[in-house]
């Protein structure tokens, strides 16, 4: 059995639960204070608006060849109905 390969899984070490457990950290929780019997002035700095901008560039390699298949359909529907048109009327 010392030749065979171990396998990993992949599910717990995914691209999404990375980016899932980054926005977690992220997100910035209000301070806790704690109560005391003394009157106490408690000062907050302003909140700061933390953007998560993702740059996850989507690419679709095949788009092309798709919208060439649709116009040539939507080119073959359109003559299919301007016959049926002119049989019909």
């Amino acid at each position: 059995m010392s030749g065979k390969s171990q396998r990993r899984k992949h599910s717990i070490h995914s691209k999404k639960s990375k980016v899932i457990e980054r926005s977690k950290s992220s997100v910035s929780q209000p301070p806790i204070v704690a109560q005391t019997t003394a009157p106490t002035v408690v000062t907050k700095a302003p909140a700061r608006r933390t953007e998560v901008t993702s740059s996850k560039t989507v690419r679709y390699p095949f788009i092309l060849a798709e919208l060439k298949r649709i116009s040539i359909l939507a080119g073959i529907i359109l003559v299919i109905l301007v016959v049926l048109a002119l049989i019909l009327s």
